[in-house]
């Protein structure tokens, strides 16, 4: 008995994504309205233009949603492998969020709370616990087996998880790296939430990378294997994919720190340099009554104004 040879769609092959690329026409032309139309409005209220960085970081931030949306990526993290499930993940919660926020002007988001009210839920929302904790936990929450195997299998399930990733992950985001500087914390406390954030962040690599058995089912049962990866090394490559996250939180607390410990260190040497006479209030050469009377004798007498 013969068997016909079956053929299977190539896991690299481009795929048409119009959602994804109607949100970037509308992020692109809402970027342009503001800098172009409402910012010159804006200009009188002391609103400045948006700098080069904000620039860079809304192309950074624009790149980084084609790659992990529109790119053969998503199309791997959809069907086939666990690791581009989780390189998708890691783009969503910690690339895309602060380069948003950079790009984000500081007179934009105070446009949009100039009423009493939604400032109140502003100052709800942006609470740096409570807010990281939760981003913890929906992170844990969507690398389930049982959510991941339901994320694959359906559509409107891997939306439903990005969609509340990203938003998750704007708010835990916002008080580290946001535009308004009322909200922003501290270098100690902002180290300490990333700290705190990176340490529940690799708990899920660490049970992909020491894990005897598949995981989840969905890509395990996939039998177009890309890289001839078996399912457990895909899934050891989930974990380590996560585990580089958690370091790229490492890397911002170590900036962090850096940036402290040299703007401390300028403030010393400056205090250092200062001369003693701003320091104590004295001059190293005293001033005498006779010092005073030259000073009087070289300068010329006010002339009077003629009436």
């Amino acid at each position: 008995m013969m068997f016909a040879a079956v053929s299977f769609p190539d896991p690299l092959r481009f795929q048409a994504y119009p959602g994804v690329y109607a949100l970037v026409a509308g992020l692109v032309g809402g970027y342009l309205v503001l800098a172009r139309v409402v910012r010159p409005r804006a200009a009188a209220l002391g609103a400045p233009p948006l700098t080069g960085r904000q620039w860079a970081a809304f192309a950074g931030a624009i790149l980084t949603i084609l790659v992990a949306g529109a790119s053969p990526l998503r199309g791997l993290a959809d069907d086939y492998l666990a690791a581009a499930h989780a390189l998708q993940l890691v783009l969503l919660s910690l690339v895309l969020p602060p380069l948003v926020w950079r790009a984000t002007p500081e007179w934009a988001v105070r446009g949009l709370l100039h009423t009493a009210r939604r400032q109140r839920i502003a100052t709800l929302l942006v609470r740096p616990l409570p807010v990281a904790l939760l981003f913890n936990l929906v992170l844990v929450l969507v690398q389930l087996p049982g959510v991941v195997d339901e994320a694959v299998a359906n559509s409107a399930v891997r939306f439903g998880c990005c969609t509340v990733v990203v938003g998750v992950s704007l708010l835990m985001w916002l008080p580290v790296a946001g535009p308004v500087r009322a909200w922003r914390m501290g270098d100690g406390a902002r180290m300490a939430t990333l700290f705190l954030t990176s340490v529940l962040f690799s708990l899920p690599s660490v049970w992909l990378t020491i894990a005897d058995g598949v995981v989840y089912e969905r890509y395990g049962a996939q039998p177009v294997r890309v890289w001839s990866l078996t399912p457990i090394q895909d899934q050891q490559l989930a974990g380590v994919v996560m585990k580089v996250g958690s370091l790229f939180l490492w890397m911002v607390v170590v900036g962090l720190f850096l940036r402290r410990f040299a703007r401390e260190a300028a403030l010393g040497r400056a205090n250092r340099q200062m001369p003693a006479a701003e320091i104590t209030g004295h001059d190293e050469v005293s001033l005498t009554f006779d010092d005073v009377q030259r000073a009087f004798e070289r300068s010329q007498a006010p002339r009077e104004s003629a009436r």
